[in-house]
């Protein structure tokens, strides 16, 4: 079974080193208008959480609430996702064609362009 207050955790954990360099629950709260005390039971895997923090760390953070859920997010797919938001959508078409031909064994790229053109 999934654990959402670990994925949670290690997610908002991840985006706090990318933002200020360092778990820093103090500053998240503040900056984020969560309750420190909310934030040290997100550590704690304690509390379930509701969607108004969700949607605090999400817009701290410059994710999609949903993207907090994923899990084993890593930098990488925390910088494309942002690097795709600000492109036109020419751009991120062009950027799903590519993506999906370098993740093609042996350059088949057969399905891949199948599914960009979807």
């Amino acid at each position: 079974m999934i654990d959402c207050k670990k994925i949670l955790w290690e997610n908002v954990s991840l985006l706090m080193h990318q933002h200020y360099g360092k778990e820093n629950l103090t500053q998240c709260a503040d900056d984020s208008g969560v309750g420190p005390g909310t934030m040290s039971r997100i550590k704690a895997q304690e509390t379930s959480v509701g969607i108004d923090t969700i949607e605090k760390l999400a817009t701290l953070f410059n994710v999609q609430p949903y993207e907090l859920m994923i899990p084993n997010l890593s930098n990488q797919e925390v910088s494309v996702v942002k690097s795709m938001r600000v492109m036109k959508p020419g751009q991120r078409s062009d950027f799903v064609k590519i993506s999906l031909t370098l993740a093609q064994p042996n350059g088949d790229d057969g399905d891949a362009q199948k599914h960009a053109a979807q």
